[in-house]
């Protein structure tokens, strides 16, 4: 199934909306243009706080992250184009991770784990 939206060049879906239930519901349709700009918008704040990010990374890792990309993990990264649309907004290659919606909570299960690791490494940072 097609998602309805999308960043950059849109084209035209449609997806039927219910709204309310029982006798009082109504079936809208919603066409992905009509949130395209809104859509756009969000995308072009991520980029720009990626950027902003990275100038202020330090040199090293800056580096790293030049050479090897990003990778967009969380249900957001779902969203149909947005990799494409940050690649070309920053200059960085960008891509989805494998299973990207169940990246988050796979990393929050590992830093659980290791809660005492990340304390130590917490007070180094201090």
């Amino acid at each position: 199934m097609a998602s309805l939206a999308c960043v950059g060049p849109h084209e035209e879906r449609r997806m039927p909306v219910q709204a309310g239930v029982g006798e009082g519901s109504v079936t809208l349709s919603i066409a992905s243009v009509d949130v395209a700009d809104l859509v756009d918008a969000h995308a072009r704040q991520i980029g720009h706080a990626i950027e902003e990010v990275i100038d202020e990374t330090p040199i090293p890792l800056r580096r790293g992250i030049l050479e090897e990309g990003i990778a967009l993990c969380g249900g957001g990264a779902r969203l149909e184009g947005l990799d494409r649309y940050l690649s070309i907004q920053t200059g960085i290659t960008v891509r989805v991770a494998p299973d990207a919606p169940t990246c988050v909570i796979r990393g929050t299960q590992a830093a659980v784990e290791n809660l005492d690791v990340l304390r130590r490494s917490f007070m180094y940072i201090r």
